[in-house]
């Protein structure tokens, strides 16, 4: 921190980097990484901590576990977030449109509570360098996202797939839970492929993108099979050169380094894998739509843009935005990014899903 104050005091930060969030990103940007179980009780405290924050009841009175033979996560249906009420106490809450009681099994035999009602359905992959982290980490934002897309008239669910990490489980153990995931929206819940939309951040990013391509890849004569589209926040994909660390972004080479040896077991060969990194496909041809969002100062752009290079090349519809001066996943973290900001891409995934929406009624 002091040294990016320093830096900032002699003009020699990049100009985009707000003072108080150049301190901030500094402050997270270590050069030294701490144990898979350190990090994982740093993150359960935090997100604890944040989840309290939800405006609408706990997480629990939201969420309905899900127990797969191949995979497990967490659905959280549509709520009318737009027309709340208070209860006794006074306290927001807000109105379920369907439940359980009133429609049996929601969308006829298929069981999923709500599903019938919903527009579109995110299938969320969470961020954490695949050591750590749930789908409930980003559960305050998927509550704005659901309220901001209710009020342009489009109902969203979210299920949110809580695969295994690493490195107990190393790769291709959450790719094939995640794939297995998608599969099951169709067959079992009886979701239309066209209704899906992948969406994730960091690592989760890099599921959001790959489950597509594996789809792709598996039902070359059923490109109806596909989701509606791709949303990702700085998406994890390796860097095919070598990484210097930077007091502006909130990750390092070495963090960056413990995560690859941690999903892939050291096994370099595996960076070219089209599932650990899909720039190195054959071909990107074919895929949906995908936006994905990106800050200027993060150290994974340049893998990110070779990514929405090549899609682009190939023939796929890639929107890539970045902020300049922000970090790696900035958009979720209140203390590394603006009100305006966060407004703006709202405003752009709001869109975005709003487009989707109206090509699954073609």
């Amino acid at each position: 921190m002091a040294l990016f104050a320093a830096l900032y005091a002699t003009g020699q930060t990049p100009k985009k980097i707000p003072f108080g969030i150049g301190c901030f990103v500094a402050a997270l940007s270590t050069g030294y990484t701490i144990s898979v179980e350190q990090t994982r009780i740093m993150y359960d405290t935090a997100s604890s901590q944040l989840l309290q924050r939800a405006e609408y009841g706990t997480p629990n009175s939201w969420i309905h576990d899900i127990e797969e033979k191949e995979w497990r996560g967490r659905w959280i249906p549509f709520r009318d977030q737009v027309h709340a009420v208070k209860d006794g106490k006074g306290q927001p809450v807000s109105v379920r449109t369907t439940t359980p009681e009133d429609v049996p099994g929601e969308s006829g035999s298929k069981g999923l509570v709500g599903i019938g009602e919903c527009d579109l359905v995110l299938l969320y992959t969470h961020g954490g360098g695949f050591e750590f982290g749930d789908t409930l980490q980003c559960f305050i934002y998927h509550q704005t996202l659901m309220k901001y897309m209710q009020e342009k008239g489009v109902k969203i669910g979210i299920m949110g797939v809580d695969y295994s990490l690493s490195p107990e489980t190393p790769f291709p153990g959450a790719f094939n839970e995640t794939v297995a995931a998608y599969m099951d929206m169709i067959n079992k819940y009886g979701v239309d492929p066209k209704k899906i939309v992948t969406f994730g951040e960091s690592a989760g990013g890099n599921l959001a993108h790959i489950v597509p391509l594996k789809i792709r890849n598996l039902y070359p004569t059923q490109p109806e099979l596909l989701p509606g589209g791709t949303i990702s926040f700085s998406p994890y994909f390796p860097c095919d050169e070598p990484m210097t660390a930077s007091i502006y972004d909130v990750i390092s080479p070495l963090g960056c380094e413990r995560f690859l040896e941690s999903y892939l077991h050291n096994d370099r060969a595996l960076l070219l894998d089209q599932y650990v990194n899909p720039a190195h496909a054959e071909t990107l041809k074919g895929l949906p739509p995908m936006l994905i969002i990106a800050g200027g100062e993060e150290k994974l752009l340049p893998s990110i843009e070779q990514f929405a290079k090549k899609a682009k090349v190939d023939g796929s519809k890639v929107e890539l935005r970045v902020w300049s001066g922000r970090a790696h996943c900035w958009i979720l973290v209140e203390a590394i990014s603006w009100e305006a900001d966060r407004r703006e891409v709202l405003d752009a995934v709001g869109q975005f899903l709003a487009d989707c929406y109206e090509r699954s009624r073609a």
